[in-house]
């Protein structure tokens, strides 16, 4: 019994595209997250470690 992988084009653009996509919408999301702590960050005038770093040990 052979397994011919006949037209497996269709199926990798899929996963590329899924995969894209994926990406994207994680990035937007982590510079959303970024963006609407920048001003209270700056308003405490803390650095970006230990600003996160604080959110971090919080939860």
């Amino acid at each position: 019994m052979t397994f011919e992988l006949i037209n497996i084009t269709p199926f990798a653009i899929a996963f590329i595209v899924i995969a894209a996509l994926a990406v994207l919408l994680a990035v937007g999301a982590i510079s959303e997250f970024l963006f609407s702590n920048h001003s209270v960050r700056v308003a405490r005038h803390e650095s970006i470690p230990t600003y996160y770093g604080q959110l971090l040990g919080a939860h």
